[in-house]
């Protein structure tokens, strides 16, 4: 906008790209120096995972915070932005001290002139060659052994050795084991578990932001006065309230289930340990047991919670009770048809040769590929429902028990093929 406005020649135009390609390198530096420098203070220190999660879990914050802060910045004018940098000398001149580049990069757009670009070019060529010195004395040193974690031996007591070693069926042993492979291994715990775990709590607090930063305060205080007045009950009470919660309740399940990749990657995860799977003494249908029963529980734990306890709200302010029983159920066949399903196509078409964990989960084109069959048959029976009781104005009711009919039987359908074709494909599957 400003060099259309200014009629800015040819100059301009080629300072201006060249500054936008060599603008981030600075900051770039200033990033690789500071990692380097977390991985040399932290190479050693235990319990090396949780760091891990916990930046994880504060990179998901931060997002939060700053998707808060970038809707308020609606109210806030470019004019008070610019009098603001302009009224603070101070703050302009530790940008200009941390970001020397900047005042070379200005002269140069704005003059259209070839020298001040080519000192910004030196300037941040001499950042770059600062930071690959700095990396032979960090960069190494902190990257050899960053996979260890330091620890100390000690003895453990006979209620501890007794409180390890219990005795277990074996399925439910299996199971276990596939549980501590997933929460022990960050790139299994943080793109599979907590993915599952996080979305609603973000969700819903994305809700509550919303609600609270509308119109001074007017979503949330409009919605407290229509509870205590008792304005809801008469909307909750009918059959078109029925209908939406059991919609918003298949949709927030379906899109959770989908976004809970434990169960989608099951197989895969094993790798070249697959082989060790055709060693112990375990049927194939118990093996698939133990391998579902990490992918269940986490999709219960990260969707029922949260839609029986919306449901139960809406009860007490007039909803009808028999929408929680709905809820429930379309909760709990969702969660097992997802997962039954993820976990059969990745028996099909498992990815056992990765380097590292994160290319098992990341880097498997075959997660995309479920959870798009997924979305379509929770798309098509959600919206059939929606066109039955829109369209042809059929019983919300009777709506409502088909669709579960016919989701409780795709589930055991899936279940069926499951634990029969992929069982023998399990048997037959090769490390290539």
């Amino acid at each position: 906008g400003f060099g259309t406005a200014g009629g800015m020649g040819a100059g301009y135009w080629i300072c201006a790209v060249l500054g936008c390609i060599g603008l981030p390198i600075v900051p770039m530096v200033y990033a690789a120096v500071l990692m380097m420098l977390i991985l040399r203070v932290f190479k050693n220190i235990r319990n090396k995972d949780f760091l891990s999660y916990a930046g994880y879990v504060l990179a998901i914050v931060l997002t939060v915070a700053l998707n808060v802060a970038a809707r308020n910045l609606d109210e806030v004018r470019m004019e008070d932005v610019q009098n603001f940098i302009g009224s603070s000398g101070a703050l302009s001149a530790v940008f200009r001290l941390f970001l020397p580049t900047v005042r070379f990069l200005e002269a140069g757009i704005l003059e259209a002139s070839p020298l001040p670009m080519v000192l910004f070019y030196l300037i941040s060529a001499a950042f770059v060659a600062v930071c690959f010195l700095l990396a032979q004395k960090l960069y190494l040193p902190a990257v050899l052994g960053m996979g260890e974690s330091g620890s100390g031996k000690r003895k453990m007591t006979a209620r501890e050795v007794e409180k390890t070693v219990r005795r277990r069926k074996a399925a439910a042993t299996f199971g276990w084991i596939e549980w501590k492979k997933l929460y022990r291994t960050p790139a299994y715990f943080m793109n599979c578990v907590l993915l599952g775990l996080f979305w609603p709590l973000l969700i819903l607090v994305l809700a509550g932001i919303s609600l609270f930063t509308s119109g001074e305060g007017g979503g949330i205080a409009e919605l407290l006065k229509a509870l205590t007045s008792g304005q809801l009950k008469p909307l909750l009470s009918g059959d078109a309230a029925v209908a939406a919660a059991v919609l918003a309740s298949g949709c927030f399940t379906g899109f959770l289930a989908l976004m809970c990749q434990v169960s989608s990657t099951a197989v895969s995860r094993q790798g070249k340990n697959f082989e060790f799977l055709k060693c112990i003494p375990l049927s194939w249908e118990d093996q698939i047991r133990g391998l579902l029963s990490s992918g269940i529980g986490v999709g219960l734990a990260g969707s029922l919670p949260y839609v029986l306890a919306l449901n139960v709200a809406a009860v007490v302010f007039g909803l009808p009770p028999v929408t929680l029983l709905y809820s429930a159920l379309m909760t709990v066949l969702f969660v097992l048809f997802v997962n039954y399903q993820q976990l059969f196509f990745d028996i099909l078409w498992p990815k056992l040769n990765w380097e590292n964990e994160t290319a098992a989960v990341k880097q498997n084109y075959r997660v995309l590929l479920s959870m798009l069959l997924d979305a379509a048959a929770a798309a098509a029976l959600l919206g059939a429902g929606y066109a039955a009781c829109t369209v042809l104005d059929l019983n919300i009711h009777l709506v409502t028990c088909t669709l579960l009919a016919v989701l409780a039987a795709l589930t055991a359908v899936m279940r069926r093929l499951l634990y029969t074709r992929g069982a023998a494909v399990l048997s037959e599957t090769e490390l290539s």
